[in-house]
């Protein structure tokens, strides 16, 4: 009778750092989509920094896939609650998704930029040092 190989295992064991970040993301998941928590509030829950959480999503494909779906899931049982309730749903939508629910402000973009062209216009007259020179002479010393 022929013996048959076992298939070798194609990964190491994990770490205890991976266990927990593993741990980790999920609990960030189930925050998000379970309990309705801003992102930070989850990283904060589970002891992260911000920043890592971000990484995360750059360098995890099936993370960020699966923390858009608890988003997702966040916004569809808030805007059900907004519905009934009319009152913190509402700014809670607005805070976690300012994209879609934020407060929406009218700029006049041509007010600032001619301000802002003042503003340098007159900075670029102050360091300008031909300027500088000819307005500290008194006038009696030009003719």
């Amino acid at each position: 009778m022929e013996r048959i190989a076992r298939p070798k295992k194609s990964h190491k064991p994990r770490t205890k750092r991976e266990i927990k970040r593993d741990l980790a993301k999920r609990t960030i998941i189930k925050l998000i989509a379970d309990d309705l928590m801003p992102i930070i509030w989850a990283c904060k829950a589970v002891m992260i920094a911000p920043n890592t959480y971000y990484a995360w999503l750059k360098t995890d494909p099936k993370f960020a896939a699966n923390v858009e779906a608890a988003r997702a899931e966040c916004m569809r049982k808030l805007i059900a609650q907004a519905k009934k309730d009319r009152g913190g749903s509402q700014k809670l939508l607005a805070a976690m998704f300012r994209k879609e629910f934020g407060e929406r402000k009218e700029v006049d973009v041509r007010h600032q930029i001619s301000h802002l062209e003042i503003v340098n216009d007159r900075e670029i007259a102050s360091s300008d040092p031909a300027s500088e020179a000819s307005s500290d002479r008194p006038d009696d010393q030009e003719a």
